[in-house]
């Protein structure tokens, strides 16, 4: 593939083209614009760096500003506010590895601080209450994007009689989104061809992967499963060639989820605990969600609005090919009841957090809405059910008092806590080891 008709320039003598996308061509556009304000968002790996490292290595006047070489997201502005003096354009990447602190007054902070230049933000969270200045553009999990096809063009510069278009089919017939899918699948591809490819992704032997030590919960080690990746030259941080086989890991080998475990309770027993926290978290351990029930979390998808600013979940939650449902998650310190003994009645937090979902609920009652998140998500969802995880299970005088309060919960809706959450994923892991 060459420049011309791989819309960015290499960003260094040696190294592949960049892999343009349909998004990836939105992103450049919206930027393009005088004094544009871009939030560009996405789930972890679906590719948001790339893109804005592209940009910025094909625009000299455009400034990168990686934001994990800050100390907080308040230190963003100052320099940006350097930043801004002779720069077109400037690029906050990674806003949401600095943790909380993100909010309207920040965004507008950082909105003066740019000036006339034009200002893009990278982060997994998307901002839901973005000024009406503000563009946000939304990232595809990088397996639809800019992975899969960059796999498949590596496939065709290895071996030139590999058929890309079947493979690329079968990912397609087969639902295959997942990093861990279409890096896998590649790989059987080259080993045994389109039939190899079809058993990995059917869940049948997927061959002897390489073990490797990653950072677990906690600092902890944990050993993980990967596929080593064909040689090729990448780009160091410091802007330093290396030429490297990369590892892609598929999961942590099987074994008991005691620190996982023992990480969330210390968080529910955090009086500080943020959102975010427990967010992260989730996304880390999607199968404390998934249980027994659901096949597949999103985080935080994006469902668009005409005219009003778009609806953020926390999470859906996916049976393969049945339906979709709804999960939110609030403070474990929210009070979950109140009142007096012989009147105990759902907290405000908890009343709020029900008005919230019901609102998710309603928004998949328009078809256009329901085929929107299909298409971009693969997620099928009508009248979903709408589940809160809050606060912490009350010790009340009466057992029987919270299943009423239980029943006055608005139809399709479901409350859990975090209490009842753990024992979940305690009786999960007891019978993963039976």
């Amino acid at each position: 593939m060459t420049p011309e008709n791989s819309g960015f320039e290499p960003p260094g003598a040696g190294l592949p083209s960049f892999v343009e996308t349909p998004t990836s061509r939105e992103v450049r556009d919206a930027l393009a614009r005088k004094q544009a304000r871009v939030w560009l968002t996405g789930v972890a790996w679906s590719g948001k760096s790339a893109v804005v490292r592209a940009l910025s290595a094909r625009d000299s006047s455009t400034v990168f500003i990686p934001a994990r070489d800050f100390a907080s997201v308040q230190d963003v502005v100052p320099s940006l506010r350097s930043a801004s003096r002779g720069a077109r354009n400037l690029i906050v990447d990674g806003l949401d590895e600095l943790g909380s602190g993100v909010d309207r007054e920040l965004v507008a902070s950082m909105d003066r601080a740019a000036g006339s230049a034009s200002l893009l933000v990278t982060s997994r969270w998307a901002e839901s209450d973005l000024p009406p200045n503000w563009r946000l553009i939304v990232m595809e999990p990088w397996g639809n994007e800019t992975i899969q096809r960059a796999v498949m063009m590596r496939l065709q510069e290895l071996d030139a009689a590999v058929d890309v278009d079947a493979l690329y089919s079968l990912l397609e017939r087969l639902g295959a989104r997942r990093p861990v899918q279409v890096v896998g699948a590649a790989e059987a591809f080259i080993r045994g061809g389109l039939a190899a490819a079809e058993r990995w992704l059917s869940g049948g032997e997927p061959g002897e992967p390489e073990l490797m030590l990653v950072e677990g919960a906690a600092g902890r080690v944990a050993v993980a499963r990967a596929v080593r990746m064909p040689e090729s030259l990448l780009l160091t941080p410091t802007s330093e060639r290396l030429r490297a086989a990369p590892l892609v890991t598929l999961g942590r080998a099987s074994r008991d989820w005691s620190g996982e475990i023992a990480e969330l309770e210390d968080l529910i027993n955090d009086a500080a605990v943020k959102e975010q926290d427990l967010q992260r978290f989730f996304e880390r351990n999607p199968n404390f969600l998934t249980g027994i029930e659901y096949d597949r979390v999103v985080p935080h998808p994006v469902l668009a609005r005409d005219g009003d600013g778009p609806l953020i979940p926390d999470f859906m939650l996916d049976v393969t090919g049945a339906h979709a449902d709804v999960l939110d998650l609030k403070l474990p310190t929210a009070p979950l009841v109140t009142g007096a003994k012989d009147r105990r009645h759902f907290g405000r937090a908890v009343r709020d957090a029900l008005a919230q979902v019901r609102e998710y609920g309603a928004y998949f009652d328009i078809p256009a809405n329901r085929e929107s998140v299909q298409q971009r998500y693969g997620l099928l969802a009508y009248r979903p059910q709408l589940t809160v995880v809050i606060g912490r299970t009350p010790a009340l005088d009466d057992p029987l008092q919270l299943r009423r309060l239980w029943d006055d919960r608005p139809p399709g809706s479901k409350v859990i806590t975090y209490d009842d959450l753990l024992q979940n994923v305690k009786r999960l892991e007891q019978a993963r080891r039976r």
